[in-house]
Order: structure tokens, then sequence, then C-alpha cells
């Protein structure tokens, strides 16, 4: 009976120490499922905190490819100014060649002219020479006709 009795008591005590250790596991597990709750908590706030992040950042990607757009539209036009502009300066281009005809047409005529010049001043000369030399031959008439 003192081994029964014993027994008993071994196993209330073992049963203690069961529940002593049935305790702690479930205390550890609890434990654990707060930390692993806190885990979830912690990442699920992550989660959302990178969701409003990609939102940022699809927004500013939004608004630079509206801005990139915006530029492009831009360029088309600078690019359409730039069109224009060249044909305006081939325009310029042409009327700087036309007067430079002209110009050298002027070049011509003012050669032309220095030589017209040229050629009355020595039809000037002419006169002056025939004028002496008129003017000596009734010059030497005179003298011959005094004689």
């Amino acid at each position: 009976m003192r081994q029964l009795l014993s027994n008993v008591d071994l196993d209330i005590i073992n049963e203690g120490r069961i529940q002593n250790h049935l305790d702690e596991l479930l205390w550890d597990g609890l434990k654990s499922n707060l930390r692993a709750m806190g885990l979830v908590f912690r990442t699920s706030n992550k989660v959302v905190e990178l969701k409003n992040h990609v939102t940022e950042l699809e927004t500013k990607d939004k608004e630079r490819g509206d801005k990139l757009l915006n530029i492009e539209r831009q360029f088309e036009g600078v690019k359409a100014s730039a069109d224009d502009l060249v044909s305006e300066l081939k325009k310029v281009t042409q009327s700087a060649k036309e007067w430079t005809d002209i110009m050298n047409v002027m070049v011509d005529r003012s050669e032309f002219e220095a030589v017209l010049d040229h050629l009355i001043a020595c039809e000037y000369d002419i006169r002056n020479l025939r004028h002496r030399c008129q003017r000596r031959e009734s010059g030497i008439w005179n003298l011959t006709k005094n004689a």
C-alpha cells in the first residue's frame, strides 16, 4: 500500500510537473503566437507602407509621363518652328544669292562705268588735243599768212 501511495504521490507530483511543463509550453506557445502576431502586424504595416510607396511612385511616374508627353509636344512644336525657320532661311539664302547676283552685275556695271569714265576722259583729252592742234594750226596759218 505504501508503494501504491508512493506511486500515487509520484503520479500527483509528476502530474504537477507535467502541468507546469504544459503551462510553460502553453506560455511559450502563447508568447510565440504573440511574437508571430506582432511580426504579422509589422509585416502588414510594411505591406501597407510599400503599397502606399508604390502608389506614390505610380503617381509620380504618371506625372513624369504626362510631363514627358508635354515635353514631346513642345519638342514637336519647336521642331515645326525649326522647320519653318529652315524654310525661311532657305528663302533668305535664295534672296541673298539673288542679291549677290545683282551686286555682281552692279560690280560689273561699276567696272563698265569706270571704263566708260576712262573713255570719256580720253575723249576729253582728245578734244583738248584737237583744240590745241587747231590753235597751233591757226597760229601756224596766221604766221604763214602774215609772212
